[in-house]
């Protein structure tokens, strides 16, 4: 049964040896189909990592440079975005966000976020939600270190330092924590999509005979706040709020 195990074992991290290599080499020939300019290519090898669930900031990015270079606006701008929630702050990817953006049919400009808003956000992604939750860990266990010595040192300066250095701790390790959580969840489900479609009606409600409020255009960023079947009630970022099919967008 022993060696049984230990045959299998084999096999199987020969098979992620092989996946492993399959997977660099596809991405290697869509980054040589790439230079040579052959964008469909590319984006089909690319897009068969994405399928093979493989993610990553430079897959993201390259496909959407591939779709950019086919003139397809809303794809290029949703992989853009998709690698912004890996690397926020990547200055290659927010220059080519941008200059994408220029290219959209009236484009919409954004209400500026609340300053705490985006002190959050800027704190989130200075780190993985990996690392975040690994400092939270090292945090906890130091403070539950600092307590103890609050309970058992005979000294009192000592009780006192033990105490407020375990608090400190602990509150930073809670910090560390929610920070860890709210990455996460931002790469899972950032709660914004992109409008994919050349043209779409924005509606007053969540059906075709609704009044249609205005009509928005390929590589709009959306926020999704609600959704009845289909329909999905969309926030633009001027505030603006209307109904969209979900066919129309994409999720980030």
């Amino acid at each position: 049964m022993k060696k049984r195990n230990f045959i299998c074992a084999l096999c199987f991290l020969s098979m992620l040896h092989i996946s492993a290599q399959s997977t660099q080499e596809v991405f290697k020939q869509a980054n040589e189909a790439y230079t040579k300019g052959d964008f469909a290519t590319a984006i089909q090898q690319y897009e068969s990592l994405l399928a093979q669930g493989q993610h990553s900031e430079d897959l993201y990015y390259n496909l959407a440079n591939a779709y950019y270079k086919t003139d397809n606006l809303g794809k290029a701008i949703l992989n853009y975005e998709r690698a912004l929630l890996l690397n926020p702050k990547d200055e290659n990817t927010l220059y080519n966000l941008a200059v994408a953006k220029n290219k959209m049919k009236e484009p919409i400009d954004p209400i500026p976020p609340f300053f705490l808003s985006t002190w959050w956000a800027a704190l989130r992604g200075v780190l993985s939600p990996n690392t975040w939750a690994v400092i939270a860990l090292v945090l906890l266990f130091l403070s539950f270190g600092a307590l103890s010595l609050w309970q058992l040192s005979p000294n009192v300066i000592q009780k006192k330092r033990g105490f407020f250095v375990g608090l400190a701790l602990l509150l930073a390790a809670l910090l560390s924590f929610t920070l860890a959580w709210s990455a996460y969840w931002h790469q899972s489900d950032s709660g914004f999509a992109i409008l994919l479609q050349d043209e779409a009606s924005l509606k007053s409600g969540a059906d075709e005979d609704s009044q249609e409020l205005r009509k928005i255009y390929e590589g709009t960023k959306l926020e999704l706040i609600d959704q009845i079947n289909i329909w999905y009630k969309v926030r633009l970022q001027n505030g603006e709020t209307g109904w969209l099919p979900g066919n129309a967008f994409e999720k980030v």
